[in-house]
C-alpha cells in the first residue's frame, strides 16, 4: 500500500490550514470529532473515540501510548511508534507502520489497512499483534508479527523475523472467532513462518531460505531452499531443495525432492513424486508408508528405509507406474526382539514397475540386501555376508569377544541379536560382553594395597619422628619439649583412611572410577635398636566402569607387619602386609536385541612388601629428607563364573604383579603451641614410576571360544604428593592428618588419611 503520509497529506491538503493542529502532546488528549494534524510526539496517552472521532495525521513519534477505539472510530494515517498502539472496539485505521519498536493491536472487530514497512527495534517486546482483519503486505519484520484468530491479507517480502498464524481461544480473542486465516504470498523467507493447527494460509511460497512450520492448512505452491516441518495439509506442488524437509499427513499435488525429504509419520496424497534427491522413511522403525499417485526415481537418488525384527518395513504405495532407479539403504531398527535370518521385507508396490534400483546397501555390519522384484512388487531380503564378527573389532578386546560370539552360532540369543548390528553398535555390543570391568578392578585393587602400605609405612615414619623428639626445644636452648622419653614405650595407634581415584579413557579400555575407604589398628615398640610393629586393617574397595554399566565391590581385611630403625640420619623401613578381597560384581548387558543382568561373586588375595630408605639433613628451622621408596605386589583371583544368561563369563584364575618406585624429597618444620605442645608441618614430593603387568585375564562364554581381556592399566608413571600436620597432644598421645595425591597423565589419586596415636 505504501501508504506513508500519502492518505494523510492528501486529506490535509484538502482541509482548512488554519484548521490542521499538530500535536506535541504531553498530557492526557481525547478527541471525539474531526480532527487533522500529525502526531509529532507523544508522552502521554491520545485517545480517538468513536463513533465521531476522525482523525487525519500521521503519527511521527509516539513514547506513550495512542488508542483509536469504537465503531466509526476511523484514524488515517502513517504509524511511527516507540511504545503502544492499539486499533479496537470495532475501529478503522488506514495506514502504513513506518517503524515500530514497541507494541501495535488490531484488536477483535477491528480493521487495519497500511504495509508494514518495518517491524523491528531494541525492544524486546516489540511486536505487532492482529486479532481483526489486516489488509497489507508485510515488507520489512525483523521481530514478531502474530496474527491470533484474525485475517490477515497481504504478501510477506523478506521476513526476517517470526511470523505466526494462529487460532485463538476464548481467552485470547472473546467473542471473536477462533481460525486464523492468511491469504498472501511469501516471496522471500529467511527466518521463520510458523502455521499452526488451526490456521489456514492461501499462497505460494516463491522462495524459502528459511524456516517455515505447517500444522494447519495451506493452500499454495512451495519452493523450497531452507527447512520445512508439515504435519498438516498442503495443497500445492512443491519443489524441495532443502536439506530438512519433515512430512506426515497430506501433500496434495506434485512433489519435485532435490534436497531431502523425511518421513515422520504416513505422508499421502501426493500426484507424482519426482525423486532425484534423498527420501528418508527412517524415523519410526520401519512403520511409515508413502503413498503417491506415481513415482519417478532418477538415478541419483536414494531411498532409505527401516525395518525390524517383527518383519515390518517402511514402504511406498504406488496408485499408479513406478519408474525406479537410484539406491535403496537399509537401516536396522534398534530394540525389540532378535531378527529372523533372511526375512523378506515387501519395501515398495505399485499398478506397475519400469526399471529397477541400481542396488542397496545397508548400515549392518553381517548382512547384506538383495532386492527382487516381480510385475508390481520390490522385495528385500538380508542375508549373511562374509564379515566376521572379529571384523568389526577395532580393539584386542572386541576382537576376541567378537570371534567368541560367532563361535556360538545361529539360534543362540547372542549371536542372532549380534547379527543386526551395525558396525559401531557391534564394537559397543563387544565392549559390554567383555568383561573389562573385571581386569579393570585389578587396577584399583594396586592402588588399594598401595594405600594401605602407605599407612604402614606413615606409622614407621611418626615412630622415628618420635624417638628423636626429645632434641626439639620450645625456643630457649636447653628447655626440652614433653620430655618423657617415647622410645621406651609401646604405642597403640589406629588411622582412617579413604581415597578416590579415576583413569581416564584410552583407545582400547573406558575410563574407571574407584573409592577406598578403611581403618587400621596396630600396636608397635622397640626391640634392641628397632622399632616393630604390627597391624590389622578392614575396609572397602569399590570400582566402576560406567560405559559398561559394570560396578565391582570388594570387603578387604589383612594383616601387616612392619618395622624400622636409624643410624644417625639415615633411616630404613620395612613391612610385609597381606589382605584378603571378598568380591562381587554386578554388570548389564544391553544392546539391539538383548540385555542380560550378570552377578559375580569370588575371593582373590593380595600380598605386598616394601621398603624406604631415606637420610635428614636439619636446616635448623627445616629439616629436609630424600627417601627412595620401593613396593612389590602381587594379587591373585580365583576363577569364577557369572550368573545371569547368555552373556554371563566364566574367567580362569590369574596372578598379576607390579613394582612401585618412588623417589622424592620430604620438608618438615615443628612448632611449639599451647602449653608445651609441638606441631609438626610436612609436606613432600616424588616420582612414583611403575613396572606392572598388564592386568589382563581369560575369559569365555558359554559355547563361546576364550578370549583375554586387557582392563585400564596402571599409570606408568605419576607425581606423587604429601602434605600432613600432626599434633602431639600430650607426652603420650598424638593425632596426625595428611593428604596423599598421585597424579598422572591419565590418571588421579587422592586419598586423606587421620591417626590417633596412644604411649603406654
Amino acid at each position: 500500500m505504501l501508504l506513508i503520509g500519502v492518505a494523510g497529506a492528501a486529506l490535509l491538503a484538502g482541509a482548512d490550514v488554519a484548521a490542521a493542529q499538530d500535536r506535541t502532546n504531553t498530557t492526557p488528549f481525547s478527541n471525539s470529532a474531526p480532527y487533522a494534524g500529525n502526531v509529532l510526539s507523544n508522552t502521554s496517552t491520545i485517545n480517538n473515540n468513536g463513533p465521531g472521532g476522525s482523525w487525519v495525521g500521521n503519527i511521527v513519534s509516539n513514547a506513550g501510548s495512542v488508542t483509536n477505539t469504537g465503531a466509526g472510530a476511523v484514524w488515517t494515517g502513517s504509524v511511527s511508534n516507540d511504545n503502544s498502539v492499539n486499533n479496537e472496539n470495532g475501529a478503522t485505521w488506514v495506514g502504513d507502520i513506518v517503524w515500530n519498536n514497541n507494541g501495535i493491536r488490531n484488536k477483535v472487530g477491528s480493521t487495519w489497512q497500511g504495509d508494514v514497512l518495518s517491524n523491528g527495534g531494541a525492544n524486546s517486546l516489540t511486536l505487532i499483534d492482529n486479532r481483526g482483519t489486516w489488509v497489507g503486505a508485510v515488507r520489512g519484520n525483523t521481530t514478531r508479527i502474530f496474527s491470533y484468530g484474525g485475517s490477515w491479507t497481504g504478501d510477506v517480502v523478506g521476513n526476517a523475523g517470526n511470523i505466526y498464524n494462529n487460532a485463538a481461544d476464548a481467552t485470547l480473542n472473546p467473542g471473536g472467532v477462533n481460525a486464523a486465516v492468511w491469504t498472501g504470498n511469501v516471496l522471500s523467507n529467511s527466518f521463520l513462518i510458523i502455521n499452526f493447527q488451526n490456521g489456514t494460509w492461501n499462497g505460494n511460497v516463491v522462495d524459502n531460505p528459511g524456516d517455515i512450520a505447517n500444522y494447519g492448512a495451506w493452500n499454495g505452491n512451495l519452493t523450497n531452499r531452507g527447512r520445512i516441518i508439515h504435519t498438516g495439509v498442503w495443497t500445492g506442488n512443491v519443489i524441495n531443495n532443502g536439506t530438512f524437509f519433515w512430512a506426515e499427513n497430506q501433500i496434495v499435488g506434485a512433489f519435485d525432492n532435490r534436497g531431502a525429504l523425511q518421513l515422520t509419520g504416513n505422508l499421502s496424497g501426493i500426484t507424482t513424486l519426482t525423486n532425484s534427491g534423498r527420501l528418508q522413511l527412517t524415523h519410526t522403525s520401519g512403520s511409515q508408508t508413502l503413498s503417491v499417485a506415481s513415482a519417478v526415481f532418477t538415478p541419483t537418488s536414494s531411498y532409505e528405509i527401516d525395518v525390524n525384527s517383527a518383519g515390518a518395513t517402511d514402504r511406498i504405495v504406488v496408485s499408479g507406474n513406478a519408474a525406479l532407479a537410484g539406491t535403496v539403504r537399509v537401516v536396522a531398527a534398534t530394540g525389540g526382539a532378535p531378527y529372523a535370518s533372511a526375512t523378506s521385507y515387501t519395501i515398495l508396490s505399485a499398478g506397475s514397475i519400469s526399471g529397477q534400483f541400481a542396488g542397496a546397501t545397508t548400515t549392518l555390519a553381517f548382512l547384506a540386501p538383495r532386492l527382487s522384484y516381480d510385475a508390481s512388487t520390490v522385495y528385500l531380503t538380508l542375508r549373511r555376508n562374509d564379515v566376521g564378527f572379529a571384523g568389526t573389532g577395532a580393539t584386542g578386546n572386541q576382537v576376541g569377544v567378537g570371534a567368541s560370539v560367532e563361535m556360538l552360532r545361529a539360534g543362540n540369543p547372542l549371536y542372532d541379536a549380534v547379527l543386526w548390528l551395525t558396525p559401531q553398535q557391534a564394537r559397543q555390543a563387544f565392549d559390554m560382553l567383555s568383561g573389562e570391568a573385571h581386569s579393570s578392578a585389578e587396577n584399583m585393587a594396586m592402588d588399594q594395597a598401595g594405600l594401605v602400605g602407605g599407612v604402614a609405612l606413615d606409622r614407621l615414619r611418626q615412630t622415628f619422628r618420635d624417638t628423636g623428639r626429645n632434641a626439639f626445644a620450645s625456643g630457649n636452648a636447653g628447655d626440652p619439649v614433653l620430655a618423657a622419653d617415647p622410645a621406651s614405650n609401646a604405642m597403640l595407634w589406629t588411622k582412617f583412611y579413604g581415597a578416590v581415584g579415576r583413569v581416564a579413557a584410552s583407545t582400547s579400555t573406558s575410563s574407571l572410577t574407584g573409592s577406598s575407604g578403611g581403618v587400621a589398628v596396630g600396636v608397635d615398640g622397640l626391640y634392641e635398636d628397632w622399632r616393630v610393629g604390627m597391624m590389622v586393617h578392614a575396609g572397602y574397595t569399590s570400582s566402576a566402569v560406567t560405559a559398561l554399566s559394570s560396578t565391582i565391590g570388594s570387603a578387604d581385611y589383612g594383616l601387616g607387619l612392619y618395622g624400622g630403625r636409624e643410624w644417625g640420619d639415615t633411616r630404613l623401613a620395612l613391612g610385609v602386609i597381606y589382605t584378603r578381597h571378598d568380591i562381587h560384581s554386578a554388570r548389564t548387558v544391553a544392546f539391539s536385541g538383548f540385555t542380560d543382568g550378570l552377578t559375580g561373586q569370588y575371593a582373590a588375595g593380595t600380598a605386598q612388601a616394601f621398603a624406604e630408605l631415606s637420610h635428614g639433613f636439619d636446616l635448623g628451622v627445616l629439616s629436609l629428607r630424600p627417601y627412595a621408596d620401593l613396593a612389590y605386589i602381587s594379587r591373585t583371583a580365583e576363577q569364577f563364573t557369572e550368573t545371569g544368561g547368555a552373556a554371563a563369563l566364566t574367567r580362569t584364575g590369574n596372578t598379576i604383579s607390579t613394582i612401585f618406585t618412588t623417589l622424592g624429597l620430604q620438608a618438615a618444620r615443628q612448632f611449639v603451641v599451647g602449653d608445651a605442645e609441638l606441631l609438626t608441618a610436612s609436606g613432600s614430593l616424588g616420582w612414583r614410576h611403575a613396572f606392572a603387568d598388564n592386568p589382563a585375564a581369560t575369559y569365555a562364554l558359554a559355547g563361546g571360544s576364550s578370549f583375554s581381556v586387557v582392563g585400564t592399566p596402571v599409570e606408568s608413571d605419576m607425581l606423587a604428593v604429601n602434605a600432613s600436620l600432626t599434633h602431639d597432644v600430650s607426652a603420650n598421645s598424638m593425632i596426625d592428618f595428611s593428604y596423599d595425591g598421585l597424579l598422572g597423565e591419565s590418571a588421579q589419586i587422592h586419598s586423606l588419611k587421620g591417626t590417633w596415636a596412644m604411649r603406654f
